[in-house]
């Protein structure tokens, strides 16, 4: 058997933003079997219902707003 394929998105925007609007309910559309939704945000999380959306439907949310 094959692991799912880590797929990542990248964004600033992961939260109350057009972006995140948009993206909130993609993250739980794909089938986990199959894709491992990644969300790495850029800025640090807002707490927002948008961004809960987002973690919820992702198997895994990184900050990496402090990366250097």
């Amino acid at each position: 058997r094959t692991a799912p394929v880590r797929v990542a998105y990248v964004s600033a925007d992961m939260g109350n933003h057009p972006v995140g609007h948009l993206m909130r309910s993609v993250f739980g559309m794909h089938d986990r079997k199959v894709v491992s939704p990644r969300v790495y945000t850029l800025t640090a999380p807002d707490g927002s219902e948008y961004f809960h959306a987002i973690k919820n439907g992702s198997a895994v949310v990184r900050d990496v707003s402090e990366a250097g």
